[in-house]
């Protein structure tokens, strides 16, 4: 069976980005609980010379819609950078996912068809992996 590399791209991106968005859910549960103000986070280097966690996350995006819409032979959407909340960064990587997957449908389904993704991507949590 012949598998392109469009295909395989597709998971991968999907899965990824929808780890990133179960960190960032776990990241504005950590903020709450604590009582300290998520945009602590975003704006948060784990060095100097890195970017802020949001530029992070606007880029980890942008690689993975634009790797996408090339290998579907597509001209990349274009997202504006201007998140600036959790909600927001979780918004964006959901819309990301989801063009992801919609490009992939579009260039997989022959006329006529329909073609069912594999996985979700949304990530699973480890007790429903164990289960």
């Amino acid at each position: 069976m012949k598998v392109s590399m469009h295909a395989m791209s597709v998971d991968l991106f999907a899965h990824t980005l929808g780890n990133l968005s179960s960190i960032l859910e776990k990241a504005a549960a950590s903020a709450t609980q604590r009582k300290f103000d998520p945009a602590v986070l975003l704006a948060a280097r784990l060095a100097p010379d890195m970017l802020p966690l949001t530029r992070q996350v606007q880029i980890a995006t942008d690689i993975a819609k634009n790797a996408i819409a090339r290998l579907a032979a597509q001209d990349p959407p274009r997202f504006e950078d201007t998140e600036t909340t959790i909600e927001q960064l979780r918004a964006r990587l959901a819309r990301a996912a989801a063009r992801s997957w919609s490009r992939y449908l579009r260039t997989a389904a022959g006329p006529g068809q329909q073609v069912a993704p594999r996985s979700s991507w949304r990530c699973r949590s480890r007790s429903a992996l164990a289960a």
